[in-house]
């Protein structure tokens, strides 16, 4: 995970232990109770994913250096044993062909490395009947060639491996994003119930909810947006929050067809906030107030229409 990652899932993992600190309060409140699973479930689904991310490049890179090793290992001791025949008859030029060491392929490209194992390969099987007398074996060429063959498919490995890490990258960024705007915000909107009622809890997993991905601040505006009457979120569209006195600040929805401001960025008032994107009508709402720290945050959910 990143690190914007880890403090999210940092976020998430302390408002639950709050919660089962506290499970007396809302173990009988159904909705509450499957909100607070459901944050369990996918906590547990980011710890997977990251360990599925760290592990995924390593040990394919890991299989093929071993593919590898033990493919030279088997080029060698044919290609010695084709040395040994070489030498005696005083065949140099198949000498120089075939004088290879374990750093001969350990040493190269993969490309290069593997062009050389079958040129002993090729040679072995061209000399095998009189370099039989040297030890060489007919298993021992099935082996070289079965060895090539493991190699050759691990060679494309690691390219393979980064594009499924680039998507379990993307199913990650989707599972902590899920957490910390959908999960953890419908927990703080069903938390009011406890403000009066049980006023330790209560402040006890807002001080949970303190720390962001910028590592410091709640979100004071929570802004969704979606295509209208359809349940697509909309990624690029300009959120302007605009004060009373005409300073703009702007940002762009991520991939879930999120904006969010923080209580940092935004000083309690009524704020304008103007929505925008190419193909899309031009969204205005007015009057939206945003209240002070530590106090509950502002939610939109916003449908744009198509031009």
């Amino acid at each position: 995970m990143t690190d914007k990652q880890s403090q999210k899932y940092q976020v998430g993992k302390s408002v639950l232990e709050v919660l089962d600190d506290n499970n007396g309060l809302w173990i009988g409140i159904v909705k509450f109770v499957a909100k607070r699973d459901e944050l369990a479930t996918s906590l547990g689904t980011i710890e997977t994913l990251d360990e599925e991310q760290g592990s995924v490049i390593s040990g394919v890179t890991d299989d093929k250096k071993k593919a590898k090793k033990t493919m030279a290992e088997s080029a060698v001791e044919v290609a010695k044993l084709l040395s040994a025949y070489a030498r005696d008859i005083g065949n140099q030029e198949l000498l120089a062909k075939v004088s290879f060491e374990l750093t001969d392929f350990s040493s190269v490209k993969d490309s290069d490395s593997i062009d050389r194992a079958r040129a002993v390969l090729k040679l072995g099987d061209k000399h095998k009947v009189a370099a039989a007398n040297y030890g060489l074996t007919a298993a021992m060429l099935t082996q070289l060639t079965t060895d090539i063959g493991g190699f050759d498919k691990l060679i494309v490995a690691p390219k393979t491996a980064i594009a499924n890490r680039k998507n379990l990258t993307e199913q990650l960024d989707k599972a902590v994003d899920d957490m910390f705007y959908e999960i953890l915000v419908e927990l703080d909107e069903m938390m009011a119930q406890f403000k009066k009622s049980a006023i330790d809890f209560y402040a006890t997993y807002f001080a949970s909810r303190k720390i962001d991905e910028t590592g410091n601040r709640t979100v004071a505006l929570f802004v969704t947006v979606g295509q209208d009457g359809v349940d697509i979120r909309l990624e690029g569209v300009s959120v302007e929050v605009i004060s009373p006195s005409g300073v703009i600040l702007t940002k762009q929805t991520t991939v879930r067809g999120i904006a969010q401001f923080m209580s940092s960025e935004l000083e309690a008032g009524v704020y304008t906030v103007k929505l925008s994107k190419a193909g899309y009508q031009t969204v205005t709402i007015s009057n939206v107030a945003v209240k002070a720290e530590g106090v509950a945050m502002k939610r939109l959910e916003v449908g744009m229409k198509g031009v």
